[in-house]
């Protein structure tokens, strides 16, 4: 009988071990998790001041963050341009107006009534037709060393 009760005493002492292990790794779990909600909240104050701070100061910025604000402002036109690609093909455009999006055949804005101007052709378009060379092609000749 020493042998079941033995092998009893080590069940229950491995269980306990166990059990005190899986509150230690929730416990951990837990307190790894608040650290890193609480530091995503640092981050979030963070960009709000930066995003205050760069909006106030947008038209002077110090020398200091030139080129941070360059590189805001190259971002914030390249997602314009992308946008505006995206609403092309999903069919739609910006009313020149009231900046509503309408459809791409549309004649006058449903909004705003302003007339919609025909789109030109795009370089696409054009680019089989014209045997002008483009714009920010260089020529050899003119490269100075």
């Amino acid at each position: 009988m020493a042998f079941f009760d033995n092998i009893a005493k080590n069940l229950t002492t491995m269980g306990k071990q166990a059990s005190d292990k899986a509150k230690e790794v929730a416990t951990i779990t837990k307190l790894s998790t608040d650290i890193r909600r609480e530091e995503q909240k640092i981050q979030d104050v963070y960009a709000s001041i930066g995003k205050r701070v760069y909006e106030a100061t947008k038209e002077l910025p110090s020398a200091e963050n030139v080129d941070d604000f360059n590189a805001i402002e190259d971002a914030l036109l390249k997602i314009e341009k992308l946008q505006n690609e995206l609403s092309l093909v999903r069919g739609k455009k910006e009313c020149p107006n009231c900046g509503e999006m309408v459809a791409a055949d549309s004649k006058f804005c449903n909004s705003c009534g302003e007339e919609i101007p025909e789109e030109a052709e795009t370089e696409d378009d054009n680019s089989e037709e014209s045997t002008e060379p483009a714009e920010d092609v260089v020529d050899p000749v003119e490269v100075e060393e």
